[in-house]
C-alpha cells in the first residue's frame, strides 16, 4: 500500500489491533480508512451516532474520529498506559497543598500539570514518555491518548472524521507513536 494515501479498511480486515476492530464493527462507524506513514500503521474510526444526556434526558448527536496507530514492527510486551487531561479541580487542589491527583509523574513540570499518568508498570511506562513524546502530547494531544496492546489510540479534539484532522496533529500522533512503539525507541528514556 502507497504510504499517505487513506484507503478504506474492513471491519473483518486481517491483522486489525483488537481496539480497531471493535469500533469498526459498531453500528454507528461512518467511515473506515487506513494509511501507512513512515512506518506507522494508521486507522481513522469516524463514528455519527447520538448519545444520551446524564440522568437519560434528551438526546443529542455526537460525532468524532478515534485515530490508532502501530509501528510495523511494535514489540508485543509494551505497557498500557492511560493518560489523561488534568481538568482545573486538580490544580485548585495543588494550589491548597494537596497532590495533583491521581497518576504517575514523569519530572517535567508542564507535563505533569496538564496530563495524569496511569499505568500498571510505572517505571516502565514513565521510561517511554521521553521529552519527544511529552511535547509532542503538549503541543498537539491535549485530549490525551491510550497506549493498549502496542496500539496508541488518540481522539483528536473536534475532529470528526480523518479529513477533518489537522496535519499538524498526524505528523505529531506519527511521531508518539514512533516514540513509544517503534522497537528500536520503545522502552528507551
Amino acid at each position: 500500500m502507497a504510504e499517505n494515501a487513506w484507503r478504506t479498511f474492513s471491519k473483518d480486515s486481517p491483522g486489525l489491533p483488537a481496539a480497531v476492530r471493535k469500533e469498526a464493527r459498531s453500528k454507528d462507524a461512518w467511515s473506515c480508512l487506513h494509511q501507512r506513514v513512515r512506518g506507522v500503521d494508521m486507522w481513522a474510526v469516524s463514528i455519527r451516532g447520538t448519545s444520551l444526556s446524564a440522568g437519560g434526558g434528551a438526546s443529542y448527536p455526537v460525532a468524532y474520529v478515534t485515530i490508532y496507530l502501530r509501528h510495523s514492527r511494535a514489540p508485543k510486551d509494551l505497557p498500557g498506559i492511560n493518560l489523561q487531561p488534568r481538568y482545573p479541580i486538580g490544580q485548585i487542589l495543588a494550589d491548597r497543598g494537596l497532590p495533583w491527583g491521581l497518576g504517575h509523574r514523569t519530572g517535567d513540570l508542564a507535563f505533569d500539570r496538564a496530563f495524569r499518568v496511569h499505568a500498571r508498570s510505572r517505571t516502565r511506562a514513565l521510561s517511554l514518555l521521553n521529552e519527544h513524546v511529552r511535547a509532542d502530547t503538549l503541543k498537539e494531544a491535549a485530549a490525551g491518548w491510550r497506549l493498549k496492546n502496542g496500539t496508541l489510540i488518540i481522539r483528536p479534539n473536534k475532529a470528526t472524521s480523518a479529513d477533518s484532522v489537522d496535519s499538524a496533529v498526524i505528523d505529531a500522533c506519527v511521531r508518539i507513536a514512533t516514540h513509544l512503539t517503534a522497537p528500536s525507541t520503545a522502552g528507551k528514556a
